[in-house]
């Protein structure tokens, strides 16, 4: 019994998944700047892997400085793809970043991708 145990607890801690926090952030002035983005109307999301590229990760911009953020539980050691788009609420239409897809390893210990 002690030596089931043992390769139970083994293969447990062998398949323990790490989460950590990787915030995102785009930074949205220069398109507001040109008129193309409207940050009191349009909203920003990150799609990728990590969602099924949906709408689940909004990103918000908390001290109105144009720089919207999301922190999101990733696993450590996954390579995620993804883009930021926004929601252009006077279409309404998606706009995304232009190809290809970003890439982002997730480190151990959580990190952060800004635009």
């Amino acid at each position: 019994m002690k030596i089931f145990t043992l390769i139970l607890v083994t293969l447990v801690a062998f398949n323990f998944v790490y989460a950590d926090n990787v915030e995102f952030r785009a930074n949205m002035k220069i398109k507001a700047l040109k008129g193309t983005f409207d940050p009191t109307t349009d909203l920003v999301y990150v799609r990728g892997s990590f969602n099924g590229w949906g709408t689940g990760n909004q990103l918000l911009d908390g001290d109105n400085d144009s720089i919207f953020t999301a922190t999101i539980s990733l696993t450590a050691g996954n390579t995620e793809n993804f883009k930021f788009m926004y929601v252009d609420a006077s279409g309404p239409s998606d706009v995304w970043e232009g190809d290809p897809n970003r890439s982002y390893l997730v480190p151990l210990g959580g990190g952060s991708f800004e635009d």
